[in-house]
This record gives structure tokens, sequence and C-alpha cells, in this order.
């Protein structure tokens, strides 16, 4: 599934995936301005719609945020969030810079504005170029306004505020073997006839069902005929909760078993098998 976007963060429930997913790792207290991590070097804003450009800083900071010709302020809340929107602006292959300014000032370097586009999926969307036949693909690959984020699943017990560590790449010979395959060569098509810088967004698990991308107001409440979901995940959860303390121990007994083997230069020991929260244990609850 492929879909045109201008909302940059999907912030999932108990049941969800984290693949938009995501680590808040400002502090609100003391913090430098800084944006959320999608707004990083090389990153495509989704052209003709009012851009939204936020992240953190000091509770009750003025941050200003300016970019091509465009200025927008917010001031952060009690908890240090802030969030501003730029005018909408048309397609532009033009790098420039977006400033964040606060107690510090953050420049996002080479940004284009174009069309962002989800991708969502199993494998078969999550399936590298790389992975593909297909050396002339990756040789004659330069595309400098077709930009991806590098693989950046990530399996979270509660939504999260911002996405793991990634970066943006422009599709060249050395990157594409790292590009989603599917979302390539649609993007490469759509390029080649718009000229329309394109940001590829990746969400995608193989061997994911649906009931592990559902947020939790899904998982019962208005949608009482999904209940039995959310039960089901809830007991998974509280079942793991139970288990973790005796998962420690016998890890903690293995660890000084295995160092005795390694001093000694003797077989080690296989280690116990550590639970997995259902999110990432997926095939455990997800199936009906």
């Amino acid at each position: 599934m492929l879909l045109r976007t201008n909302v940059w963060l999907s912030a999932g429930g108990r049941a969800t995936i984290a693949g938009l997913a995501l680590l808040c790792l400002l502090s609100p207290a003391k913090a430098d301005v800084g944006p959320q991590r999608l707004f990083s070097d090389g990153v495509v804003l989704q052209r003709d719609v009012p851009v939204p450009v936020w992240g953190r800083a000091d509770p009750a900071k003025r941050v200003t945020v300016t970019f091509a010709g465009h200025t927008a302020s917010a001031t952060a809340d009690k908890d240090g969030r802030w969030a501003v929107k730029l005018p909408a602006m048309k397609a532009s292959a033009d790098p420039k810079d977006l400033l964040i300014a606060g107690r510090n000032t953050v420049r996002v370097t080479n940004v284009l504005i174009g069309d962002v586009w989800l991708c969502s999926g199993q494998s078969n969307m999550a399936f590298g170029l790389g992975g593909c036949n297909a050396p002339a693909d990756i040789k004659d690959a330069s595309f400098p306004a077709i930009r991806f984020l590098s693989y950046w699943e990530h399996f979270a017990a509660e939504p999260q505020e911002d996405i793991v560590n990634t970066s943006w790449h422009a599709v060249s010979p050395r990157t594409a073997g790292g590009c989603m395959a599917v979302p390539f060569c649609f993007a490469r098509r759509i390029y080649r006839e718009t000229k329309v810088p394109i940001g590829l967004l990746n969400s995608a698990v193989g061997g994911t069902e649906i009931e592990c991308w559902m947020p939790p107001e899904a998982c019962g409440g208005d949608y009482p005929a999904n209940a039995g979901i959310g039960k089901r995940l809830d007991d998974a959860v509280a079942e793991y909760r139970r288990s973790l303390p005796g998962a420690v121990a016998a890890m903690e007994k293995w660890l000084v078993s295995a160092k005795m083997a390694l001093a000694e230069n003797t077989p080690m020991p296989a280690p116990p098998r550590f639970p997995l929260h259902p999110n990432v244990d997926r095939a455990r609850w997800c199936r009906i």
C-alpha cells in the first residue's frame, strides 16, 4: 500500500507496531530546541499543503521555524512540546535549509519540497532492492531528488513520540540497495514523469497481521466486535510481565556459567529463552 501523506507521524497503541515509531530522547527540562527526527538533513516536505514541523524545547520557550522565506513560531508547552505549520509550498528540487531557533539553533540542510509517500505492508513492501536480481537498476539509480529513510523498524510497548535513530538517503548507486524495491520502482517511474521530488517513508514489517497494527481504540470501546483482540493482547502482556522475574533470574544464572566457561575454555552453556513482549512475539497472539 502506497499513500501520499502529509501526516508525518502516527503514534499507535498497545497493539501497535511502532513502525512509525519512536523514542523521545529530549528532556523537557533544560533541553536544547530540537525537531522530531524526521526533520533531518535531506528530508522531503509535502508540497501544496500546510507543512507541520514539531519537536521539543524548554517548557514555555519560544521556537521559531524558518524555511524558504516563511517563518512560523510557537511556544513549547509545559512538557516541552512545540509545533508550527509552514504555509503550503510548490514542489521544488532546489535544496534549502530549515532553521529551528530557540535556546539554540538547529539547521536542517538539503531540504526539498515534493510528494511524501507512506509505504506500508508486509515483506513484499519491506523487501530491499539489494535483495533483488537488479544490478542494472542499482547501477543506474542516480536520483538525488528521490529520498528514503534508512530502515527503522522498531517495536515498543507504548506509543512513542519520536522515531529511532535513522537518516534520509538520496537514491544513488551507493544507497539504492538499501531502498525498498517496490517503492523504488514506483518513485522512479513517478519522478521520471513529473520531476517532482519524492520522499519514501517505510512502515512495513514482514509476517505481520492487521491486529498488530491496531491502536487501542480499535480494540473495544466504540468497536465492541474487536474487544476479543484487545483482551487477548492484555492477557498476553500480563503473562509477559509475570514471566519477567523468572526469566531475569535464569539469565543472571546463565551469565555466571557463561563467564566461567569462557574463563576455563569449556563449552558454552545454551542461554535460556528470554520472553518477548507481545508486540514483538506477535505470532503468539495475533493469529485468529
